[in-house]
């Protein structure tokens, strides 16, 4: 069921240490219309003061690098794979003090299915 489901998708994205099937970046067209919508949609260049964006599944950091620190003041990272949660960690290191990250499913189930 679901329970098993859920099971084989966190120790699968826990086992990979990159996504995007290797590449090494997002395109920067990708980028840029990412940006570009984010930014229509807010009315402007930046957020808010004190604004926050929320990146669920993570992976290692390459939208919040890319997309989310050059709108939002702070960027909180939710990713299930420890090595890929590192892996932003590294990447996103000159802007540590912006950052936050956690460890954990997204699901939002506990226990059985």
């Amino acid at each position: 069921g679901g329970r098993v489901v859920r099971e084989r998708s966190i120790a699968h994205w826990s086992a990979c240490d990159d996504v995007l099937g290797g590449c090494g970046s997002v395109d920067g067209v990708d980028l840029s219309g990412s940006l570009h919508f984010l930014r229509a949609a807010l009315g402007g260049e930046t957020a808010p003061a004190g604004s926050l964006a929320l990146d669920l599944g993570a992976g290692s950091g390459r939208v919040s690098g890319g997309v989310l620190l050059k709108v939002f003041e702070r960027v909180h990272l939710v990713e299930v794979s420890a090595p890929l949660l590192q892996a932003a960690r590294t990447a996103l290191c000159d802007d540590s003090s912006r950052l936050d990250f956690t460890l954990a499913s997204i699901s939002g189930r506990s226990g059985s299915s």
